[in-house]
């Protein structure tokens, strides 16, 4: 629920982004349109499940994010080292698996800081 949607436009290129424009990604939804807001864009689904603690650090970091959320995160966080544990494996690659699917190949999504209407988007345990 802390993240959306978005694409990657003509703004978001800087020398370490080599990315096309209008390829998919998510934003922080706390910072979404300003001039320092974060953006992820992941090359493979196997970088999503690799990289995506550099959400959690941004949330955690993000001074647009009410600090009762980033105290909610933090205590998820504890309850998830105690979890991940007794997790099948191969189910986070699965998330993640899943996630990447709904981003890049079903059906409509809106973006919302961009106006762009597409569906069934990222939403289950992105806190």
């Amino acid at each position: 629920e802390q993240l959306q949607p978005c694409r990657f436009t003509e703004a978001d290129r800087n020398k370490r982004r080599l990315k096309d424009v209008g390829c998919i990604g998510v934003e922080c939804k706390h910072c979404a349109g300003q001039v320092e807001s974060r953006k992820f864009f992941w090359s493979s689904v196997n970088a999503v499940e690799s990289n995506f603690v550099s959400v959690h650090t941004h949330v955690m970091e993000c001074k647009n994010v009410p600090d009762e959320l980033k105290q909610q995160l933090a205590r998820l966080k504890e309850l998830r080292k105690e979890q991940t544990g007794r997790l099948k494996t191969g189910s986070q690659k699965a998330f993640f698996a899943r996630v990447w699917k709904r981003l890049h190949e079903e059906g409509d999504v809106t973006i919302p800081s961009q106006g762009v209407k597409r569906t069934n988007v990222v939403k289950e345990a992105m806190v």
